[in-house]
């Protein structure tokens, strides 16, 4: 029996910026509160054995996995395939604004992703096709058995529907808050697995 691959998911922190933005190619850094969300989870993260880590290369993402792979020596792998959905006519603006201009589409989006593409976005079906070749791409890569994946909401629910064997017509009912962490043992070979935790809360650093 071929042994489990242990995948920690984690979520790119708070960006600057205003909340409730369809934020998929604009990439905003990581705002003060972000930087700390991801340095706790850093720090819980200190006593698992990573042996490898992969990350969106837009910069919300990028920035903080090459920090985190220098000072833990760890191999990275950075990904546009991990990259988070591009929202088209719609990126980088409020829910909000678009409820002025389409609220129809809005609505038929939030209700079925799949059924719904905003002007010039990239289909749910075509996004989740992406994200899933990557992430089995990385997965046959001989990086050892516990990894770090950090990515965004978007692309980490497409991951969680694929291990769990979820439709992804579904993947709006997985809540992934910003640094939002959780853990998968999966079968290599199938990508599929099992949840082990989701949206764990570390407990700040103290200096």
């Amino acid at each position: 029996m071929t042994d489990l691959l242990t995948i920690d998911l984690l979520r790119h922190g708070a960006v600057a910026g205003p909340e409730r933005v369809f934020r998929g190619r604009v990439d905003p850094p990581l705002s003060d509160e972000g930087r700390r969300q991801m340095d706790w989870v850093a720090h819980a993260l200190q006593a698992a054995e990573l042996t490898a880590l992969a990350a969106s290369p837009l910069i919300r993402c990028a920035d903080f996995a090459t920090d985190l792979a220098a000072r833990r020596n760890l191999p990275l792998h950075l990904d546009g395939a991990f990259a988070e959905i591009d929202f088209g006519a719609w990126d980088g603006l409020t829910f909000e604004q678009i409820q002025t201009f389409d609220p129809e589409g809005l609505a038929r989006f939030q209700a079925d992703p799949t059924a719904y593409t905003p002007a010039r976005g990239e289909p749910l079906l075509d996004f989740g096709n992406r994200v899933v070749a990557g992430w089995q791409d990385w997965l046959a890569c001989d990086q050892g058995d516990h990894r770090l994946l950090i990515a965004h909401g978007g692309v980490l629910r497409v991951v969680l529907a694929h291990v769990l064997g979820l439709p992804l017509s579904q993947v709006n009912t997985l809540m992934i808050p910003y640094a939002g962490w959780s853990r998968v043992a999966l079968h290599p070979e199938s990508g599929r697995g099992y949840l082990l935790f989701h949206n764990r809360e570390p407990a700040p650093c103290v200096d």
